[in-house]
């Protein structure tokens, strides 16, 4: 990912251009994700989320980890599976994401959903990280 090029360490891209790799994601890509076991908490990876750019806004500074509330994957005093988390700079987590809510944050990420579902970038954002390891 364009995240851990060291030519971009200081520069803000915004988000669709960081991720730029969504446009290239095949129907096998998706199909293969059906067969992968994903771990309910995975640590290295929270951590590998917290350095990654703002997926909102595009800033490189430290990262929060946002768990997406996805239905049929949280509920009730249930947080999500790590997998299912994108970075969010402290700004956009609680200034814009909390306060807005997750309808707005949603939208802004239009840019993902117009190609596949959240849960499906997530799958594969993890899926790719977990086969660089």
């Amino acid at each position: 990912l364009i995240d851990n090029a060291k030519n971009f360490k200081d520069m803000v891209l915004r988000p669709e251009l960081r991720y730029t790799w969504v446009r290239n994601i095949s129907q096998y890509d998706l199909d293969m994700l059906k067969n992968i076991t994903l771990p309910r908490t995975d640590t290295a990876y929270l951590e590998h989320t917290r350095k990654q750019a703002c997926i909102w806004c595009g800033r490189t500074h430290q990262s929060e980890v946002h768990h997406l509330k996805i239905a049929g994957q949280t509920g009730t005093g249930y947080k999500a599976d790590d997998w299912l988390t994108v970075p969010l700079c402290h700004e956009c987590h609680l200034g814009c994401l909390h306060q807005q809510g997750q309808e707005v944050f949603e939208q802004s990420l239009s840019w993902i959903t117009k190609y596949i579902s959240l849960t499906d970038f997530c799958k594969i954002r993890y899926n790719k990280w977990r086969n660089k390891c």
